[in-house]
């Protein structure tokens, strides 16, 4: 049994039968918090619950079942979000080291051993390496199923808490020579040249170019605005300058 100290009072740890505890004493003083933690031990010996109740441990694949269950009602105005998990538990579900685990038994080394090994692994459709924000993704969707298991009381802690995500160094930002831009605009339609005049001159994302329309365009002030986006940073006004605005859709 081990005390410890959070903030000013006095928690405590001990493993009975196999199961970790992990409880505040109440207590700022260290010989009263001893007490309270020898009393709790000496009551899970009596078989004497009633100071904790707790609920069976699910398996690995009930609480993921259970889990992707609540997303599914629990996101219904985001289905994408619901995807992302359900696409997410696939290779968790696979994993040889969960299989048949209850999720108390599944530690943090386990979990660092999946993460290791989907980093060795690679895309069934691409053919390359697995890349560390899709590991991430599967790491946040096994962190958020064990919160919403642990809404029940169970003596164990989130092991993936412990566990450091990969750097997400995805980005291959590479830009254009002018040799380049001259190229692809003397090649390209009317149309697609239209939009690379945009895409270059105001720094748009070609997704929001294409969802530009007459409306949104404001001459006298030149200016377009864009309307779309889930951050009010992406739902923004645009200058336009003169390059620009011969590409626009209202000259």
């Amino acid at each position: 049994m081990r005390l410890y100290k959070r903030g000013k009072k006095y928690w405590f740890e001990l493993v009975f039968e196999g199961k970790r505890y992990q409880k505040p004493t109440g207590h700022t003083n260290e010989v009263e918090a001893a007490g309270a933690a020898s009393a709790f031990r000496t009551a899970l010996a009596n078989c004497n619950f009633g100071i904790i109740e707790r609920k069976p441990v699910p398996s690995f694949n009930e609480a993921m079942k259970a889990f992707l269950d609540w997303s599914k009602t629990e996101h219904k105005e985001h289905p994408a979000t619901y995807k992302r998990y359900k696409t997410s538990s696939k290779p968790l579900l696979a994993c040889l080291k969960f299989k048949g685990k209850a999720i108390d038994e599944i530690t943090p080394a386990m979990i660092e051993d999946y993460k290791a090994h989907r980093g060795r692994q690679s895309g069934k459709k691409t053919k390359r390496p697995i890349k560390p924000a899709t590991i991430n993704s599967e790491l946040a969707c096994l962190k958020v199923m064990y919160f919403h298991a642990l809404k029940d009381p169970h003596d164990f802690r989130n092991p993936v808490s412990e566990i450091a995500f990969l750097p997400e160094n995805n980005e291959q930002d590479r830009v254009l020579t002018f040799v380049e831009q001259q190229k692809y605009l003397s090649a390209a339609g009317a149309t697609l040249k239209d939009i690379a005049g945009i895409i270059l001159e105001t720094g748009m994302r070609p997704e929001e170019v294409y969802r530009i329309r007459i409306e949104n365009v404001f001459p006298d002030q030149s200016y377009l605005f864009n309307p779309f986006g889930k951050t009010k940073a992406a739902k923004r006004k645009v200058q336009l300058n003169a390059a620009a605005w011969r590409s626009s859709p209202s000259a």
